[in-house]
C-alpha cells in the first residue's frame, strides 16, 4: 500500500481561537467604552458561533457573554443607578440589553441542547452563570422555562454531548470532561435558584426527582457531594416551599456524615 505522510497545519485555527477569546477579553476590560465595537464584534463571533472545532466554540461562549454585558454596563446600569428603589431598578432592562440577550440566550440553549462538546456545553452553563445575577431573575422570567428544560436534559443525561459514549469504555478523560460538565450544571441549577428565587419551585420538581441517582451510595463520591450540594443550594433559595424535600435529604445526609470521605 501506497502511505504517504499528511500534514495537517492547525496553526489557522489556534489563531481563529485566540482571536476570539482576546476579542471577550477586550470587551471587558473596556466595559461600556467598547461599545463603538460592539456590533461589528458581534457579527464576528456570530459567524463562528457554529464552527466545526471545539476550540473556537469553547472561546466563543464566554465572548459572548462578555460582549453582551458591554451594552448591560452601557445602557442598563446606568439606568438603574438613576432609580433610588433597589427593587424597581432591577426589574429594569434598556431595549438594546433585551434585545441582545435574547439572541445570547438563544445561542446558549441551543448550545446546550445540541452541540456534542462536553466543554463547550460547560462554557456554555458558566456563561448563563455570569449573565444571569445581572440581569436578574424578573427579568428573564420568559426565559424560566427553557432554562428549567436544559438543566432537566443535562441531569437527565440526555443532552447531545452525552451521548455515544460506553461506560466501559469511558476513559479518564472522557470522565474529567464529565465532572467539569456536571460542576458547570451544578452551579448553573444555583445561580437561577439564587436569581428566581420561589418562583423557580415548580420547575425544581423534576430535576430533584433526577438528583436522586447521583446521590446513591454506588456513585462515586464526587456525583454525591455535586447532587447534595446542589440540594441544599437550592433549597435555601426556595424557602418555605423546600419544605418537601427535607424529608427526603435527612437520610442522605445522615449517612453521609458516617462515610469516610471527605469533600
Amino acid at each position: 500500500d501506497d502511505i504517504r505522510a499528511i500534514t495537517v497545519r492547525t496553526a489557522w485555527l489556534d489563531e481563529k481561537a485566540a482571536a476570539v477569546f482576546c476579542l471577550g477579553n477586550l470587551a471587558e476590560a473596556m466595559g461600556a467604552s467598547f461599545l463603538p465595537h460592539l456590533e461589528q464584534s458581534l457579527k464576528v463571533v456570530e459567524n463562528v458561533a457554529q464552527y466545526f472545532h471545539e476550540d473556537v466554540r469553547q472561546n466563543v461562549q464566554a465572548c459572548l457573554q462578555k460582549l453582551w454585558a458591554v451594552s448591560f454596563h452601557a445602557h442598563t446600569a446606568p439606568m438603574r443607578a438613576s432609580v433610588q428603589d433597589p427593587a424597581l431598578a432591577q426589574q429594569m432592562v434598556h431595549p438594546h440589553t433585551s434585545l441582545l440577550l435574547d439572541k445570547v440566550m438563544a445561542h446558549y440553549l441551543q448550545c446546550i441542547k445540541s452541540d456534542d462538546d462536553k466543554e463547550t456545553v460547560a462554557l456554555a452553563c458558566e456563561a448563563l452563570c455570569a449573565t444571569i445575577p445581572l440581569v436578574g431573575g424578573f427579568c428573564m422570567q420568559k426565559s424560566l422555562a427553557q432554562i428549567a428544560q436544559v438543566l432537566t436534559q443535562l441531569f437527565d443525561e440526555k443532552a447531545a454531548c452525552q451521548q455515544g459514549q460506553d461506560d466501559d469504555e469511558e476513559d479518564e478523560d472522557e470522565s474529567d470532561h464529565d465532572q467539569v460538565l456536571i460542576d458547570a450544571v451544578a452551579e448553573l441549577l444555583g445561580a437561577v435558584a439564587k436569581a428566581f428565587q420561589e418562583s423557580f419551585a415548580p420547575h425544581f420538581e423534576p430535576i430533584f426527582a433526577l438528583l436522586q441517582k447521583y446521590i446513591k451510595p454506588s456513585r462515586q463520591a464526587s456525583d454525591r457531594f455535586m447532587a447534595i450540594g446542589a440540594v441544599a443550594e437550592t433549597c435555601s433559595h426556595l424557602k418555605a416551599l423546600s419544605a418537601p424535600y427535607i424529608p427526603h435529604m435527612l437520610p442522605v445526609l445522615a449517612a453521609g456524615l458516617q462515610e469516610d470521605n471527605h469533600g
